[in-house]
């Protein structure tokens, strides 16, 4: 069985800064994900979350739950303090 990170890593142009397994029993169904990516900058949360469903569509299948949190590089940064 994949990892939660293994199932999400891959998947360009989004680069997961964080993935946590949700499921009770932790067998990679439920997850949370930070996801960060230049490819939001300008877009609503709606949008940047289809546009990680659309990435994700064939691993979708096999996900219960996914929640995401999405930022631009810049928000990144900022929610890192400026570093």
């Amino acid at each position: 069985q994949q990892s939660p990170t293994d199932l999400i890593r891959p998947r360009r142009p989004f680069a997961p800064q964080e993935v946590e397994d949700t499921t009770a029993a932790r067998c990679a169904a439920s997850f949370r994900v930070l996801m960060v990516a230049a490819a939001f900058r300008g877009k609503g949360l709606l949008q940047r979350h289809r546009l990680v469903n659309e990435a994700l569509a064939a691993e979708l299948g096999r996900i219960h739950a996914l929640e995401q949190r999405t930022l631009t590089p810049e928000q990144w940064a900022e929610a890192q303090g400026g570093q």
